[in-house]
């Protein structure tokens, strides 16, 4: 009986062979899997062969089930066709969307699964909101999704992302990208931004801090349609930003296709002083012999600089009871040099389908992540006495190498009432890194009137570390509609961190080599038609940077519960409504009374609620909206109390967008939008002195907008609202958040 379901399996068609669009765009690979099969070349194909299934046995009753729009294993509606009354649909390189709603994600399973049958929160940014907001960086972006902590544009490597209280990552197309260095503001070859919610260790373990959650930039990819596009945003602390992304087919048939995005900006900041300068540079190759196979080769070289910026104390800024800091100061000499950052990275992907039923993925990405950072700062965020605070120099130079791979083989078939997809996988992430932190004591300013000194190398180290990370681990996960109603997903992963890591002026030379399996498991249930419940249970791992203690370090651990509703309804309504708890455990802390040495002994714990919603009710009206609450505090630590707030964490916050263009009239083509941003309090150090104010500002926007061009102008925080908000980097000091700023930009496609 066995043996005979086995062979019955191994003979039927994938569900997603039927109704596949001729001529569509290229499937996506965003992370992993491809979300539909590429089409058939002739009658005689090797596909085409394949496809004719034997018999199945009637041991047991195995046959692929008609085609149901939104199924996991069955391809998206074809372009122009509306869902729940929603706008079109289009297929991207980054799989379906309907307006500001994407369909499907990569991220969350590792296969182009339906949202609303993923057992996990996830929100997905496509590029439709991208365009019409016109976001200065990631971190305007990522305030579309509620829970998300950005980084601040201001900040050279992106270790402080936090998801619903918790370190997060961001990757790139699925690939771990530690430090985040290079440009990582830059936009322009983003196609969408997925952010899956949680520790979700059995797909994710590498990376500086993947238990809070994943924030997934997928990249543009090219297409088999000509086009060129070249835009300039300009405004605002002298920004100007121009840049141009072409797409070309190499052959008449789309079997070698071209497309490279360029980006290059130099502005002011709000912060006296700085100037900015980047650019990147994304050129992608994709091969495809429409016969089941694809090799895809991205480039991506990047590089900003500008003056080092280390924040201002709590002191002075939030607190003014004895002095008062001006919110634009530049707490260093107006002639420091700029501080640089630069990535160069290849990523080659191949998929390749063996048959009906299973397909296989494999990708490396090879990079190099450099880091010159030097300056001054100051060695407390409160003062010594008066307004006099210890002002030390640095020189902060990384050098980071990194091969991050993984490779996939993916079954998706049918057994009686079940549609089911399996995966099987494999993945390290190996970094290498050069890292020094160079110290000296300069002396005392007085930041009511202060004075700074000279910049001048220092030559003492406080640590000076060469270390080896390695994650890796072997994943199983399935996936199972049944009767089309219950969504089942399990998986688990045998998972291993190493660390290598020595340190010449400590003396220290340790190894951790630790292994543990990591279960995920959740189930969608289908309600009523457009309304679905969901529950889910998942694990996260990682090493843990900047280790400086006695001994070998303990891996970090978190684990969360979540349950839900997602909400495909008519009128365009759709999201996602969650309450989580997620607790992370081997927290590195400092020794009571210690500058330096540091215990894992704390534990930390964040719960609350959220929701991603869009609303797309007829043509021209796009509206999105979400919301957080969160409450992350200290459960065990031997420095703070229980109950201790975590630092950069709003106990509310969320954002609504409204976007309208006229569809006919004198009006036409016309887009006005309009939106707000809001958050409450939030702790600037885990010491609980500090609190940053909450706050709400106020974005617009107006265009005209056609196929072939755009104008138009936006306007951030408008209200022109103060505020301060905690610095990302380092703890304890706090930075000012832009003023008004307003810009206009325009693109030209042909």
């Amino acid at each position: 009986m066995a043996l005979a379901a086995i062979v019955a399996i191994g003979q039927i068609g994938p569900i997603s062979a039927q109704n596949a669009p001729a001529g569509s765009t290229p499937p996506s690979r965003g992370s992993l899997e491809q979300p539909t099969r590429l089409p058939p070349v002739t009658v005689d194909s090797k596909r085409e062969r394949i496809a004719k299934p034997k018999p199945a046995k009637p041991a047991v009753a195995v046959a692929p089930a008609p085609p149901t729009t939104g199924r996991a294993n069955v391809p998206a509606p074809p372009d122009g066709v509306a869902l729940y009354g929603g706008p079109p649909v289009t297929q991207t390189t980054a799989g379906p969307v309907s307006g500001y709603r994407a369909l499907t994600s990569v991220s969350a399973t590792g296969t182009a699964t339906p949202i609303e049958r993923i057992p996990q929160a996830i929100a997905v940014v496509p590029r439709a909101v991208l365009d019409d907001q016109q976001p200065l960086g990631q971190m305007d972006a990522l305030r579309n999704i509620s829970a998300v902590t950005p980084m601040s544009a201001n900040t050279f490597i992106g270790y402080a992302y936090k998801v619903r209280g918790f370190p997060a990552d961001r990757y790139v197309d699925g690939l771990p990208n530690y430090y985040d260095g290079g440009d990582n503001t830059s936009l322009r070859n983003t196609e969408r931004i997925e952010v899956l919610k949680g520790p979700a260790g059995i797909l994710y373990q590498g990376g500086i801090g993947p238990v809070g959650g994943i924030i997934n930039t997928v990249s543009k990819l090219p297409t088999e349609n000509r086009f060129a596009e070249i835009g300039v945003t300009a405004g605002g602390y002298r920004l100007g930003n121009v840049w141009f992304d072409v797409n070309q087919p190499l052959t008449n048939g789309g079997t070698a296709l071209f497309r490279m995005t360029v980006d290059f900006e130099k502005s002011g900041d709000f912060i006296d002083v700085i100037e900015h300068r980047r650019y990147a540079f994304n050129p992608t190759l994709l091969l495809n012999d429409k016969d089941g196979t694809r090799l895809t080769i991205q480039g991506s070289f990047s590089s900003r600089s500008f003056q080092n910026y280390t924040g201002l104390p709590g002191a002075g800024t939030v607190d003014q009871s004895l002095f008062k800091i001006s919110p634009t100061l530049f707490p260093d000499r107006p002639d420091l040099g700029r501080s640089w950052t630069t990535y160069n990275g290849v990523t080659v992907r191949l998929d390749h389908e063996f048959n009906t039923v299973w397909s296989a993925n494999a990708t490396t990405r090879v990079s190099e992540m450099r880091l010159e950072q030097f300056g001054h700062f100051l060695g407390t965020d409160t003062p010594l006495f008066g307004s006099t605070f210890p002002f030390l120099s640095f020189h902060f130079p990384v050098d980071t190498r990194e091969i991050a791979s993984n490779a996939n083989l993916v079954g998706k078939f049918a057994i009686g009432p079940t549609r089911n997809t399996v995966l099987f996988g494999a993945d390290s992430d190996r970094v290498a890194d050069k890292i020094r932190d160079d110290i000296a004591f300069v002396g005392l300013v007085d930041f009511a009137n202060p004075v700074f000194p000279a910049y001048t190398t220092p030559t003492a180290s406080a640590f000076n570390s060469n270390n080896l990370y390695v994650n890796s681990g072997l994943t199983a996960q399935w996936q199972s509609d049944i009767y089309d109603r219950l969504h089942l997903l399990a998986g688990v992963r045998l998972a291993n961190v190493y660390i290598h890591g020595t340190d010449t002026v400590a003396g220290s030379d340790f190894i951790t080599d630790a292994w543990k399996p990591l279960p995920r498991f959740g189930a969608v249930v289908d309600l009523v038609k457009g309304v679905s419940a969901f529950a889910d249970y998942s694990q996260g791992y990682r090493g843990v940077p900047f280790f400086n203690a006695a001994g070998a370090p303990k891996p970090e651990e978190a684990e969360q519960t979540e349950a839900g509703l997602k909400l495909a309804l008519p009128s365009g309504f759709s999201g996602t409504f969650a309450w989580f708890t997620n607790t992370r455990r081997n927290v590195m802390n400092l020794l009571p009374g210690s500058l330096f040495l540091a215990t894992q002994v704390g534990e930390q714990r964040a719960e609350g609620f959220d929701a991603d919603l869009t609303w797309q009710p007829f043509a021209g009206l796009s509206i999105l909206a979400s919301y957080a609450h969160v409450k992350a505090i200290v459960t065990q630590d031997q420095l703070f109390a229980r109950g201790t707030v975590l630092e950069r964490v709003p106990r509310d916050s969320g954002r609504l967008w409204v976007n309208y263009k006229f569809q006919d009239g004198w009006l036409q083509n016309v887009a006005i939008g309009a939106g707000l941003y809001a958050a409450s309090a939030q702790a600037v150090a885990l010491d609980n002195i500090y609190f940053t104010p909450g706050y709400v500002t106020f974005d617009g926007k107006i265009a005209y907008e056609t196929e072939r061009w755009s104008l138009g102008v936006t306007g951030k925080n408008l209200a022109d609202h103060r505020y301060f908000v905690p610095y990302a980097s380092g703890s304890g000091y706090i930075m000012p958040a832009d003023g008004r700023t307003v810009l206009a930009f325009g693109k030209l496609r042909y």
